[in-house]
């Protein structure tokens, strides 16, 4: 809650407006706040309120609110409109780019890799990679040994008994490291391994690269 002439009324990102009907559940109505103000006393439009044959003067400040909304929140789903208003009203980007740098320390303390600053800038500043990295986690969250089971001796035996999956290493035997690349054609290598995305069928034999996949209860 706000009074409309206080400062903090000055730095509002967005704004819910939430309604339900009686015994029944909330739904939040989320937007960002659009221009420079929504308090009409500070911006340069102009209002009047017309009743019957006149305009009467307006004895308290109005907001001006949008007509739409970028999301719809009601326990526990969420419908969003615009994602790109949510995510940056609630600065998304920086809350995941916290978490995405715990989970790739996590996930890398067996895996030397060279270059490991620019790898950890990348994938904490693109918003697919992002996305990769929470997919991480979840697995880590699920099955706590699914982050000491990512060694780069697993990673090696597993590039060479899949022709498909390709190692950048460099170093002498006994020394090498992951190295990280940063051009379009190398920069996902990494984090691909991390978030096991090469499978094997065992029922058709066939190797798979795959982007999503469910994990099977034990």
């Amino acid at each position: 809650m706000f009074t409309p002439s206080s400062e903090s009324a000055e730095r509002i990102v967005f704004y819910v407006v939430s309604l339900r009907q009686a015994s029944s559940v909330w739904f939040h109505f989320f937007r960002r706040k659009s221009g420079g103000t929504f308090r009409l006393s500070r911006c340069r439009r102009i209002a009047a309120l017309f009743t019957h044959e006149l305009f009467d003067r307006l004895e308290s400040e109005p907001m001006i609110f949008d007509s739409t909304f970028d999301a719809i929140v009601s326990r526990p789903h969420v419908v969003m409109t615009n994602q790109r208003n949510f995510e940056s009203a609630l600065d998304f980007l920086e809350l995941a780019r916290r978490d995405a740098d715990a989970t790739l320390r996590t996930i890398t303390a067996a895996v030397p890799i060279k270059n490991r600053d620019a790898f950890l800038a990348a994938a904490s500043s693109d918003i697919n990679m992002l996305s990769k990295v929470r997919s991480i986690a979840e697995k880590i969250e699920r099955n706590p040994n699914y982050a000491t089971a990512m060694t780069l001796e697993r990673l090696k035996k597993f590039s060479k008994d899949h022709a498909g999956v390709h190692l950048d290493l460099e170093g002498s035997p006994g020394n090498e490291e992951l190295v990280f690349h940063s051009d379009v054609q190398r920069r996902w290598r990494i984090l691909k391994l991390l978030d096991d995305d090469y499978l094997h069928s065992d029922l058709t034999s066939v190797d798979y690269e795959v982007n999503s996949k469910d994990m099977l209860a034990p």
